[in-house]
């Protein structure tokens, strides 16, 4: 198989045209011996041609380890083909590389990318005199145009061109490398590195003795003959090298400041940028937690989980009537969630977007969980979605799919047998499978509904209390959580995001890291993990360390239905954000105290990074980024959330003696005992009762179990069956016909309704009440169990809880990955105690000091809070210690 690495500079477009090269023939796996991520996949239409995506570097002298990874593979596994991706728009910086991969000897191809971007800024560049000299073939592309993609591909498809020019430099430097490589049997690139005094390859190739006075000599005459190090000499040499190459080749005219550097000089001002990111977390915070994804999780929580769920519930353990309204809307909501996959992969095979099925899902959305829209506009827009679903169906029924590839990959051979999967294609034969298999799978599930099993008292509270009360808390808070990773892909996707590291720099530098640190961070809104593994690419090992105990403070999306909680809780949406910004306070005052200790005494890391110009964010990546994370914590609420909460069902529903206990004996449950002796623990932070404090500790397995935990503990008050009651009571005096009502058809829903027109009961009389009555429906679930019980007897015992939650030790997955990260048990031990210090000590502080303002009383726990205030003021204004210390 032929072998093709893509290597360039980071931020110069090599992922994004690796993806266009491959579709979605990719795989992700680990490189041998390390953790450092290494991405393959095969060039479209041709099996026999592997591409490696290698981590982004500037030169080929290492220092961290994803860079490590691409010169040793490009050093020692020589692949048949390197395709260097240069910016085009900074083309004289990213040469410096080139320079060097040139003299690897290995066949070459430069893409010069972002060509759009280079006109833009009026730079001409003479790629044919420019292949001449370096004699190998250069190429003009971009990404993301998909401008010049198939040539590239036609040109990695031929065979393999000659061995490159390289760059001359200066004959005393000359001499020194002709000398070496004679003596040695060395490439150019080997032996520059070898004159650079490169300690890895000085042990690979066995430099000792004769053969390293050999180097010193070659060394001290270089830097004689220039009067300067050798390092400076090669540096300047190369530079001076580029800039020859470049003369008559590149053009570029005297212009005033493109649009990035106009909207920088506001974003990253330095007083009013940080006024403005924290205007722009406010307003996503604003639009997740409080108004359209409060409007979507009250109606999850209330309508889905609080109504639906439990009715079809009742009916299938045989303890209520099931309505024809609850069957059928909760048949739709299956076909919506089972046929999503299959869907989004059929228009990909139709290379279509999967955004289109925002249009599928719209109709729903608009009519069940978002305020309707005023008058007639109401009627117009839906019946415009009808059709648009229509057709939706219709493209995805008989349309057939590009034949071999298209822009998600090549054409689907056989019949996946993982329906769930997001990526690659999916033909019309599979499709159509699919859509009868998991429309029927949908159907039947909500005709359970009508099973009337007569269970016992025991499993009834199984299933209503343990397992719908556990995941249910945690699953009525994805919508909020979807639109958050929604519009936090679409500040990544626009390089916004890159602008904040570098604001954050400014900041860091006070602590002694650099904005590099801020990556991690900022990876970690998503999950601590990949946040944790991304500190690889800081080359000191004392910040990284520092960077990885730092990291899992940011709130990721398990400890966003946290925060979403106590944002519906307190009754303030604000909530969100002083969560938000309390993390990075502690970010940054963990980070001075840290630094000021003698385990991470040091100076200050310069920081470099390539801020990318702006761009419209691509909807295929936004789409795809928030699916996945989407998906990734549904999983965890079908798999650890489902054993937790059953569980501590288990646990708190029998005694030692495994008597059954129900209702208010919950106090004698076995769970209770075992709470009852970490309570002590936590009184002082003010919510000493076991509940909240079980809470806490299962949080430590998955953060979502948090929510999970007061879903079992904290069951909601029982509401009357409007839906079923009031159809009964009502029915001869209405006049309507009940129906699978039109809303919830669209392109995922439509099999499984056309079945439920067969049914008698649709057609039985519906009142005009029950539908009011829903509408009516007061916000019910967790949140209103821990209000009836009291669990926070104040708001800052609420805000003590959230906020240790929040900045306590991650999840033991992140807790894996910090001591595969740190390699050392010690290590770990001690991030794991720092943070949940940390978040006892600021939930403490925001307890008592809360409590007092609200009048307390000042008492031996303000005093001690008094106390540890001063001793954290001390620590955050002592001397740092030296690294002799």
């Amino acid at each position: 198989m032929k072998s093709i690495a893509i290597a360039g500079n980071p931020n110069s477009g090599k992922s994004s045209l690796f993806n266009e090269l491959t579709g979605a023939d990719q795989y992700v796996g680990n490189w041998p011996g390390v953790t450092v991520e290494r991405k393959s996949g095969l060039l479209r239409d041709s099996p026999d041609i592997e591409l490696i995506d290698l981590p982004g570097i500037y030169s080929l002298s290492p220092y961290t380890p994803e860079e490590l990874v691409t010169r040793e593979y490009l050093m020692g596994s020589a692949p048949d083909l390197i395709v260097n991706i240069i910016d085009a728009s900074n083309l004289e910086r990213n040469l410096y590389l080139t320079s060097q991969i040139l003299e690897l000897g290995i066949p070459t191809i430069i893409a010069l990318n972002m060509m759009d971007i280079a006109r833009k800024q009026r730079t001409h560049i003479d790629t044919a005199a420019l292949s001449k000299e370096l004699g190998c073939p250069v190429i003009e592309i971009s990404a993301l145009k998909r401008e010049g993609i198939k040539q590239l591909a036609q040109l990695m498809r031929a065979d393999i061109p000659a061995v490159p020019n390289t760059l001359t430099y200066k004959e005393s430097l000359e001499q020194a490398i002709r000398a070496t490589c004679t003596e040695l049997g060395c490439t150019r690139l080997v032996a520059l590195k070898l004159l650079q005094s490169d300690h890895p390859l000085l042990l690979s190739h066995g430099i000792t003795g004769e053969k390293h006075i050999f180097i010193e000599k070659q060394i001290l005459a270089t830097e004689t003959a220039e009067s300067d190090d050798i390092a400076s000499i090669i540096a300047s040499e190369r530079y001076a090298a580029i800039e020859k190459l470049l003369d008559g080749k590149l053009q570029k005219s005297e212009t005033t400041p493109n649009m990035s550097s106009k909207i920088d000089s506001l974003l990253t001002h330095r007083f009013f940028g940080f006024f403005i990111f924290a205007a722009i977390m406010w307003c996503i915070y604003t639009i997740a937690i409080s108004s359209v994804g409060d409007w979507a999780t009250g109606w999850a929580n209330d309508v889905v989980f609080g109504g639906i769920v439990m009715e079809w519930l009742g009916g299938f353990l045989g303890t209520g009537h099931v309505s024809i309204e609850a069957l059928t809307m909760l048949s739709a909501l299956l076909s919506m969630c089972l046929l999503f996959p299959s869907t989004l992969r059929r228009l990909h095979d139709l290379n279509l977007n999967g955004s289109w099925l925002y249009l599928a899902l719209a109709p729903f959305l608009l009519e069940y969980m978002c305020p309707p829209l005023p008058g007639a506009l109401h009627s117009i827009v839906m019946y415009a979605l009808y059709a648009a679903n229509a057709i939706i169906l219709a493209l995805c029924i008989f349309a057939p799919g590009k034949k071999k590839t298209n822009d998600y990959g090549q054409s689907p051979t056989r019949i996946y047998l993982s329906p769930m999967r997001l990526m690659r294609r999916s033909n019309r034969r599979e499709y159509i499978l699919n859509l009868i298999i998991m429309s029927a799978l949908a159907t039947g599930i909500a005709m359970l509904g009508r099973l009337g099993l007569n269970c016992s008292e025991q499993l009834q509270s199984l299933f209503a209390d343990g397992i719908v009360g556990g995941v249910g808390a945690v699953l009525g808070f994805l919508p909020q959580m979807a639109i958050l990773f929604l519009l936090l892909s679409i500040l990544e996707d626009c390089g916004y995001m890159a602008r904040v590291a570098f604001m954050m720099d400014r900041i860091f530098r006070t602590i002694g890291l650099s904005g590099k640190s801020f990556i991690p961070l900022l990876i970690s809104m998503g999950c601590g993990i990949p946040g944790v593994m991304a500190t690889r690419t800081i080359e000191n090992e004392r910040d990284r360390r520092m960077t990885i105990m730092l990291t899992t403070f940011m709130p990721c999306g398990a400890k966003l239905p946290i925060i979403a909680l106590f944002a519906m809780l307190l009754g303030d949406a604000s909530i969100a954000t002083i969560a938000y910004f309390a993390s990075i306070g502690s970010v940054i005052l963990g980070g001075v105290i840290l630094r000021k200790s003698h385990l991470f005494a040091g100076g200050y890391t310069p920081f470099v990074m390539e801020l990318p110009p702006y761009h419209m964010p691509v909807a295929g990546n936004i789409n795809l980024r928030a699916m996945e994370r989407c998906k990734a914590f549904v999983q965890k609420a079908g798999s650890v959330i489902f054993v937790s909460s059953a569980l501590i069902w288990f646990t708190s529903s029998y005694s030692w003696k495994m008597d059954y206990l129900a209702g208010e004996k919950i106090e004698q449950s076995m769970l209770a005992d075992i709470g009852g002796i970490i309570a002590p623990i936590f009184s002082p932070l003010g919510w000493g009762d076991w509940k909240p404090a079980v809470a806490s500790v299962t949080g430590l397995v998955a953060k979502e179990q948090v929510l999970g935990t007061f879903g079992v503990l904290y069951p909601a008050p029982a509401k009357p069956n409007t839906i079923s009651e009031e159809a009964s009571s009502d029915e001869e005096e209405s006049g309507l016909t009940r129906t699978a009502s039109l809303p919830k058809y669209n392109a995922l829903t439509a099999p499984s309704m056309l079945f439920w027109q067969f049914d008698s009961e649709v057609q039985a009389p519906i009142p005009a009440a029950a539908e009011e009555a829903e509408e009516e429906d007061e916000t019910i679930g967790v949140v209103a169990g821990i209000l009836a019980a009291n669990a926070f007897p104040s708001f800052a015992a609420a805000l003590s809880f959230m906020l240790f939650n929040l900045l306590c030790a991650p999840c033991f997955a992140a807790c894996g990955a910090i001591r595969r990260e740190m390699n050392s048990a010690r290590w770990t031990g001690l991030a794991i105690g720092f943070m949940c210090t940390w978040a006892y000590m600021i939930a403490f502080l925001f307890y008592q000091f809360g409590s007092w303002i609200a009048g307390a009383t000042f008492a031996t726990g303000q005093a001690v809070a008094c106390v540890i205030a001063l001793g954290l003021i001390y620590r955050l204004l002592k001397r740092p210690s030296s690294e002799k210390d």
